[in-house]
């Protein structure tokens, strides 16, 4: 009962990279769409979207991946 209100950091980690990673989706999904009306204002303010948290994500989960491959936690 009380180990959700413990999480680790680890396990903290990963919910950040699975809300990240649902965000990405649904602004890949307003490209589709936007592009399918041929709207290529929102198309373009979705593709910016999408790139800087892409980035961003890509950025932050690559270094915290790659400590904690090298330096596992107990």
């Amino acid at each position: 009962m009380f180990e959700t209100l413990f999480m680790s950091k680890n396990q903290k980690l990963v919910k950040v990279w699975k809300d990240e990673h649902k965000v990405i989706a649904e602004l890949a999904g307003k490209i589709l769409a936007a592009y399918e009306k041929n709207d290529i204002k929102s198309t373009k303010k979705y593709l910016n979207a999408l790139e800087h948290v892409t980035v961003a994500h890509l950025m932050t989960e690559d270094v915290a991946f790659y400590n904690l491959l090298k330096h596992p936690q107990p």
